[in-house]
């Protein structure tokens, strides 16, 4: 739900100049602190702090955990530094009424290029501005009679086309007008405990674990991540919220606003679930259950059925609202100009800052260890990769994923890739993919890997396939790491070594497929002779990761019935080419009884060919049945339905190409 597309085009102006990739995404992300912290600095003075208390009120921002600990999400960090600067955008427009028209005007142009930042920047920050800004205008509408022409005919109108324009321009550049939205119960897991704003998670706030205050929380016994219980601490800034409201030297209804912003988003990050110090069974999965769950929120109709809403699976990002509602109500109530008032204010602050820091010491020292981890990749795979690959070739980092670290390698070598990061821009990018690419890069490491390679190569789609040892996504958070898919990945490399008509080079970290530059090293008949995955489906021994069933039992790699009524097996997804196959099934059938094998494509909608298993008098192989395919099949199965009086024990089926055009021909 978002494209880093503003910071990114500012990065891309650093690296003309001649920065280091590391170095140019550190100068933008300043350049977005520097905005956020002018604009937190602004507001703070607009609802009447004096210039010291702003001081701090705007470095109180940054010192929110839900917006240092978001670093571990680009977009999502660029969008948290800057929400203040989206709040000041909306508080310039909304604040008009009393300036000139020249003004408005500028301050609308203002807004709207903001809108447009922000939606090219972070998903989840541009729907807390969207919110944020509509609760502003309505309370100004509410509050100020005189202000009610200017806001119904004037900033409305200029609220609403922006953001409409920002939606448009956003749907245009992605080519579609939304993301699949998550299973709820995704929004459940990621959502916000109520126990986690009060006490902190040990290991993170200094202060909170000198002192004993702080308590254990892992993964294994909570629901979601750590993100979720280190980003929603804000125990200090409630306190001063407190502290503030007991100074009542201004009219509660002006911050009627503020709180409405501050539960709104408090609500939403409690997901469509209460949870009150929930934790998660043993064996359970990171998100959910509605069985898990006290009761519901009533939010989940926001997150199932509404645009924007429904992508916001992490439910406890919207506690950043929680936190803009709280710091704009403090802000306001930090107005009292005497001087030792005032020092209390900032005694205040300063409290609150240090007791939502993490360990300084620590976090620099990370930071600057994750800079020397930036340098250590290029040494470890942008340099050997180098000498592998030629500018302009297409390459495919396969199996594809999450692979963050291909976005960096892929532009850093000026080679044109396939893989795009996160799986939101996969499920976008693989709709365009070949077919080939589809099955190379979408599907994992299994008994077919190695051929899917292959067939990619021959198929011209692509130049060179890159097969990294380790995960592509934790790479890029540490580095050096495992080699998790190293062991998975050895079978396959000896497969394809073995090939005279491919040239393979085994790295300390990857390995590079391409096909050899000798010139008639392969023919067509030695290709048509391997089951290659567009051409031919060839599964035995049976297991249940390995080729879905509905029915049925496996025992030492055969498929028996099990008196059940249903899909004996079905899968595996392929794209097939368009040609003649032959389907031999080798199975021993002892009672048929309604039993049928039939192809089907595009997820089971389209049935190609159905043919009824039959008792033959050699009962251990069925006939053999031919398949003619007109055109290319998209996502093809081989799928056999049984009743509950089947008896079947099947050991092997196979698809294959054959030149007969009338039967199968062996």
């Amino acid at each position: 739900m978002s494209t880093l597309l503003a910071p990114a085009t500012v990065m891309k102006v650093f690296l003309l100049l001649g920065m280091h990739p590391a170095d140019a995404f550190s100068s933008t992300l300043a350049l977005w602190v520097c905005a956020g912290y002018y604009a937190a600095f602004k507001l703070a003075r607009q609802l009447s702090a004096n210039a010291n208390v702003a001081t701090l009120l705007a470095l109180l921002w940054f010192s929110f955990p839900i917006v240092w600990n978001s670093a571990q999400y680009s977009h999502l960090h660029f969008g948290f530094c800057a929400l203040p600067v989206y709040v000041y955008a909306a508080q310039l427009l909304a604040d008009t009424s009393t300036t000139p028209k020249r003004t408005a005007i500028v301050s609308a142009g203002v807004y709207f290029t903001t809108v447009v930042i922000a939606v090219f920047t972070d998903g989840y920050s541009f729907m807390m501005f969207a919110v944020a800004s509509s609760i502003l205008f309505l309370g100004q509408f509410v509050q100020n009679h005189d202000a009610r022409t200017y806001i119904l005919k004037f900033v409305s109108p200029v609220h609403l086309l922006a953001f409409a324009s920002a939606y448009v321009l956003y749907s245009s550049y992605i080519g579609q007008s939304e993301y699949r939205p998550s299973d709820l119960d995704f929004f459940r897991g990621w959502a916000l405990d109520l126990t986690f704003p009060f006490i902190p998670p040990k290991g993170t706030f200094w202060i909170w674990d000198v002192s004993g205050l702080s308590a254990v929380r892992n993964e294994r016994d909570y629901w979601g991540d750590a993100s979720t219980w280190v980003s929603t601490f804000m125990l200090p800034l409630i306190l001063a919220v407190i502290y503030g409201s007991f100074k009542g030297s201004r009219g509660r209804a002006s911050l009627g606003a503020f709180w409405a912003i501050s539960l709104f988003g408090l609500y939403m990050a409690l997901g469509p679930s209460l949870k009150v110090n929930s934790h998660r069974p043993d064996g359970a999965p990171r998100g959910m259950p509605a069985s898990a769950a006290s009761f519901p929120t009533g939010n989940a109709i926001l997150s199932k059925h509404v645009p924007g809403f429904k992508n916001m699976r992490a439910s406890y990002r919207w506690v950043a609202l929680t936190y803009l509602g709280l710091w704009l109500a403090l802000a306001y109530q930090m107005t009292n100009q005497q001087k030792r008032a005032g020092r209390e204010d900032m005694l205040v602050l300063l409290a609150a800052i240090a007791l939502m820091l993490p360990d300084l010491g620590k976090h620099i020292q990370n930071k600057m260890h994750q800079r020397e981890m930036f340098f250590a990749i290029d040494r470890d795979l942008l340099k050997p990769l180098a000498s592998a690959v030629t500018p302009e070739e297409v390459v495919l980092f396969a199996p594809s994923g999450n692979d963050f670290l291909a976005n960096y390698l892929a532009p850093a070598l000026n080679v044109r890739a396939f893989n795009v990061g996160g799986d939101k821009n996969v499920e976008a990018a693989s709709k365009s993919w070949p077919p080939t690419i589809v099955q190379a890069a979408t599907k994992p490491i299994d008994g077919m890997f190695s051929k899917r390679i292959l067939n990619a190569l021959l198929s011209g789609d692509v130049d060179v396939v890159i097969l990294p040892k380790f995960d592509m996504l934790w790479g890029a958070h540490y580095w050096p790491i495992e080699h998790s898919k190293g062991k998975a990945l050895s079978s396959h490399v000896e497969f394809l070594k073995s090939q005279p008509f491919l040239a393979v080079e085994e790295q300390d970290h990857l390995v590079i497929v391409r096909l050899s530059d000798q010139d008639g090293i392969f023919s067509d008949e030695k290709v048509s002779s391997m089951c290659l995955p567009d051409r031919c489906i060839e599964e035995q021994d049976f297991n249940p990761g390995k080729y879905p069933s509905q029915v049925g039992t496996i025992q030492n790699g055969v498929l028996y019935t099990d008196e059940r009524r249903g899909y004996l097996l079905f899968g595996p997804y392929n794209y097939i080419r368009a040609g003649s196959y032959c389907i031999r099934i080798d199975a021993d059938l002892d009672r048929a009884a309604g039993a049928y094998i039939d192809i089907a494509s595009d997820n089971g909608a389209t049935v190609l060919a159905k043919f009824p298993l039959k008792v033959g008098s050699d009962r251990s192989s069925l006939e053999k049945m031919l398949l003619s395919l007109d055109e290319p099949a998209q996502r093809l199965e081989l799928r056999i339905f049984v009743e509950s009086d089947t008896k079947l024990a099947l050991r092997s089926v196979q698809l294959k190409p054959t030149s007969s055009e009338i039967t199968c021909a062996d």
